[in-house]
């Protein structure tokens, strides 16, 4: 059983490398959702070790609003199920320029942004403010 999962999670992990700026980051992220080592959290320590990743390479920490939830949900979905790492590499993208357009220079200033760009809103509510 782990060698055939081995055999195409290879292939999806070397997709993966490609064409993608923040490749390291994202690794461990997928793993710890894929694999589910924990019997909760798995979803936030994933995230944990890809922003350590990205905080080592001094680059902007990946921040997922509300709103994102179910395309992030959904991508890492489509990886696991249907071997696709395209869905889950253009969502990464995008949120990681979402984290940079975030300007965390006080609380005042971060909760504009936030209500902005409808961060708190639930997913099916509109994705708009910051693009």
């Amino acid at each position: 059983m782990l060698f055939g999962y081995l055999i195409w999670v290879r292939p999806v992990f070397y997709a993966m490398y490609l064409d993608f700026k923040y490749r390291p980051s994202r690794v461990p992220m997928f793993l710890v959702s894929e694999v589910h080592p924990f019997n909760a959290g798995n979803g936030r320590e994933g995230r944990i070790m890809m922003n350590s990743q990205l905080v080592n390479s001094e680059e902007q920490r990946i921040r997922i609003p509300n709103v994102y939830r179910e395309d992030y949900v959904e991508a890492l979905r489509k990886l696991t199920r249907q071997r696709e790492p395209d869905a889950f590499i253009r969502m990464l993208d995008r949120i990681h320029k979402y984290s940079k357009w975030l300007q965390p220079n006080n609380c005042e200033s971060m909760l504009s942004q936030l209500q902005k760009s409808n961060a708190f809103e639930e997913p099916e509510n509109e994705k708009s403010g910051w693009e």
